[in-house]
């Protein structure tokens, strides 16, 4: 480690910080999400279940519920590793992709991932913090 790592470790703290919040929020937001997507069918009677539309139903069946919530844990990992490496200084890549991936509105918490993404992708196209990585 050389002498200016400490300095740039300071620049990227928070932004790294701010991934690591929308990763964690994103998981969390979607425990909930699963939980209530798996009680509010139960709640529905067979007549109304059988009077929704066919995409509908689908997006309630079982199938689709723990598919696409595997593929948004999935996402909310890459963001929270990303932001691990990012305060590390290592694997700039996967901290862009992380940066990126953070701002889709569909994945994780988009009030947050937004922003925050934003902020590390400003900080980590800087040629001075992608040189700190190695």
């Amino acid at each position: 480690m050389n002498a200016e790592q400490p300095v740039f470790a300071d620049r990227v703290r928070w932004p790294a910080i701010g991934l690591l919040l929308t990763g964690a929020l994103g998981i969390v937001s979607l425990l909930g999400s699963l939980a209530w997507s798996f009680l509010a069918p139960a709640e529905m009677t067979q007549q109304q279940m059988r009077e929704m539309p066919e995409f509908m139903r689908f997006l309630f069946s079982p199938a689709w519920l723990v598919g696409s919530s595997l593929v948004d844990l999935a996402v909310c990992a890459i963001v929270i590793l990303g932001g691990v490496q990012m305060l590390r200084l290592k694997s700039y890549g996967l901290a862009v992709a992380s940066s990126v991936l953070a701002m889709i509105p569909c994945f994780a918490c988009c009030c947050v991932g937004l922003p925050a993404g934003i902020w590390a992708l400003v900080v980590l196209f800087k040629p001075e913090v992608k040189q700190a990585f190695r």
